[in-house]
């Protein structure tokens, strides 16, 4: 038995997020956990950042609750926890992304550099149960950070279906490759000598 393929799925951009978030932070939140649930790049890129705009944000409410005071005490009050919540919210958010960056890169440095498939084995490594192994392999593969992989139950595996056929085209190539390692998601990949190419597993450029 083997679960099913599933392609990455489109988000919205960064510019209409965080507009969304100054404008109408509710939906502005929304759309931001969800392009971290399914964007690899943004996954593991993007949780520092946040967590600093965050910090920046709450700040910025603190200090401005004397000027927003001008509007009365509780309109003032509400504006500055306003930008607060938005803020530690951010904050949250993005050190949850960043947790979960370190956990990605592990799992990759596993089973990309390290090539290991079964699932008993990647598990304690980590270290994690068997089934949270289960539960973040298929994660990865849901955002795209493993393209044409599934889990074979009955093996007890991660498989990549196309892996023969590219280290067949990699053994037969006719130029000169190079092994990278990508500064985005640590996975290590061959580049061909004086080509810059994106990261098949997170997207970054790697140059070779």
């Amino acid at each position: 038995m083997t679960s099913n393929h599933n392609k990455p799925i489109k988000t919205h951009s960064w510019p209409l997020i965080i507009f969304l978030l100054i404008i109408f932070w509710p939906i502005g939140v929304y759309f931001l956990v969800r392009k971290l649930s399914v964007d690899k790049k943004a996954s593991l890129t993007s949780g520092r950042k946040m967590t600093i705009w965050g910090w920046i944000i709450a700040a910025m409410g603190v200090i401005s609750w004397t000027s927003l005071m001008e509007d009365g005490f509780i309109d003032g009050t509400l504006g500055m926890l306003f930008f607060v919540f938005l803020g530690l919210t951010l904050v949250y958010l993005g050190k949850k992304s960043s947790i979960n960056a370190d956990k990605y890169k592990k799992y990759i440095d596993i089973i990309v550099n390290k090539r290991v498939r079964s699932i008993a084995t990647i598990s304690s490594a980590i270290p994690v149960s068997h089934d949270i192994a289960i539960k973040d392999i298929q994660e990865m593969i849901h955002k795209g950070f493993f393209e044409d992989a599934y889990i074979n139950y009955n093996q007890d595996a991660i498989v990549f279906s196309t892996e023969d056929e590219v280290d067949e085209r990699v053994k037969n190539h006719k130029v000169d490759m190079k092994v990278v390692s990508c500064n985005g998601c640590g996975a290590n990949s061959k580049v061909e000598k004086g080509n810059v190419e994106e990261c098949q597993y997170c997207g970054s450029l790697i140059g070779g």
